[in-house]
């Protein structure tokens, strides 16, 4: 052995920007899992998923996502519409909005379908060279406020139906100008047929002013 030969190259730079890129990736990642309600991203034409938060586990259950493509990820969406939704979004570069849009989700392999009311978004992602190379999906569960929407328009209706019922005429008013919000048809045959859901008071009898 008559000497030593050592080659060497300078890393630094690229373990820098390796280590800068997991950095990012993870602080997006915290991000992310604070959006309020659910996200996804996937990536290339057949839409494989390469993140989704813990919101999104949530709404369609644990379902191993990262690596599948949505087709084999969702097939009780097969019919919906919005597998091909999802290539005219990648396909043109137009964001689709959809809201309130009801589906039945299986959360949990061999259980019921679940009714959920979801509103969100498929916005395309764009790379530095104008490439379309992923959908960026954000939305939210509405279900809750749509069901309690639905409650208090069956209490409406339901104190609706008793005050048809009530004996005599019946007029129910709101607002500081007296805006008519119901009638039964006592109050009808009472009156003679004026148009009074949505009018005050004074629109509904013109007659009366003064009086």
């Amino acid at each position: 052995v008559v000497g030593l030969f050592c080659a060497a190259a300078e890393t630094t730079e690229r373990v820098l920007a390796e280590r800068h890129l997991l950095a990012e990736r993870e602080r997006q990642r915290l991000l992310f899992e604070q959006v309020p309600g659910f996200v996804a991203i996937l990536r290339g034409p057949d839409h494989v998923f390469e993140y989704v938060n813990d919101a999104y586990d949530r709404v369609a259950g644990k379902r191993g996502y990262v690596g599948k493509p949505v087709r084999a990820v969702f097939p009780d969406l097969e019919g919906t519409g919005l597998f091909e939704a999802l290539d005219r979004a990648f396909a043109t570069g137009e964001p689709y909005v959809a809201r309130d849009v009801p589906l039945n989700l299986q959360r949990t392999p061999g259980a019921t379908p679940d009714p959920v009311i979801l509103s969100f978004t498929y916005q395309p992602i764009v790379d530095e060279r104008g490439d379309i190379t992923g959908i960026f999906i954000q939305g939210q569960d509405v279900t809750q406020e749509h069901q309690a929407l639905a409650a208090v328009h069956a209490e409406r209706d339901r104190q609706l139906m008793l005050l048809q019922q009530m004996p005599g005429f019946v007029a129910v008013l709101i607002g500081p100008n007296h805006v008519f919000e119901y009638v039964n048809d006592a109050y009808v045959d009472m009156v003679g047929p004026r148009n009074f859901i949505g009018r005050s008071v004074r629109e509904a009898f013109p007659e009366l002013e003064g009086q």
